[in-house]
């Protein structure tokens, strides 16, 4: 890629921003790993039951730690520099990281998002409530493996990603791709934070504690970012740990 008018390519040296990249997944995935493994523990051991949700984002986890190792690699191969100081003989390698991350990103925020949903069903019997779960949920899978296609075979044929020498066929738009994924998963997103406000609005308890109920169902929704959506996903099941060891404060440590 040509430098903008008035710069120069520097190959040797370039300004580098990867460092970012490394820090920002670190700071999300040490947090998301711990409380990980605790929703796994208080589903085994002191609510003992596990299910698909528990499952899925199970899944979810493994994918951004792939995620997370293919990202900090990519910084090693042109992530973190401008495009027009990429070496053409790191072009191969950056495209085909390029590929890998976009797909495991993909993916993983399937997952989350579908251990919230599986979630939501279990928290209501009202046949209205789940056909809206049912209907966020086949979008949400439609959505991601477009998105993880479209990574995968953005170029026709394949290898023209990544090949240079290769100067027929045709590739699609990154900006293209990015507007359109990045609309339909705030869609998804703005759906799954109103869910639990139509699912809790008409039910009888005290007005704080619905309040309270209802953002932290709301937090949960907010799987925007792989590692932090993660972490969402275990707060609302952390409620019986907190009560077998805060029974004071949180309650008995039945409470689901």
């Amino acid at each position: 890629m040509p430098p903008p008018p008035g710069v120069t390519s520097n190959f040797e040296h370039p300004e580098f921003n990867g460092n970012f990249v490394i820090v920002a997944n670190l700071v999300f995935v040490v947090p998301s790993t711990l409380i990980f493994f605790l929703r796994i523990y208080t589903r085994r051991t002191v609510v003992r039951s596990v299910d698909f949700g528990d499952y899925a984002l199970a899944v979810g986890w493994f994918l951004s730690l792939g995620f997370l190792i293919t990202s900090i690699v990519w910084t090693k191969h042109g992530l973190g520099i401008h495009a027009w100081d990429l070496p053409i003989n790191q072009f191969s390698l950056f495209s085909k990281m390029s590929i890998i991350s976009g797909a495991l990103y993909s993916m993983s925020t399937l997952s989350v998002k579908l251990s919230i949903l599986l979630f939501y069903l279990q928290m209501s019997p009202f046949q209205r409530f789940r056909v809206c779960v049912y209907v966020i949920g086949i979008i949400t899978i439609a959505y991601c493996l477009a998105q993880m296609l479209e990574f995968t075979y953005s170029c026709r044929p394949m290898a023209k990603a990544w090949d240079l020498s290769i100067t027929t066929g045709s590739c699609s738009g990154a900006m293209e791709m990015c507007v359109t994924n990045s609309a339909a998963n705030a869609m998804v997103d703005i759906a799954m934070l109103i869910l639990p406000i139509v699912m809790l609005w008409n039910v009888r308890m005290r007005r704080r504690e619905k309040i309270s109920v209802i953002v932290i169902l709301m937090t949960g929704s907010l799987a925007m970012e792989v590692h932090f959506g993660v972490i969402c996903a275990c707060l609302p099941h952390m409620k019986p740990l907190l009560g077998r060891y805060f029974p004071k404060a949180f309650g008995s440590s039945n409470n689901t």
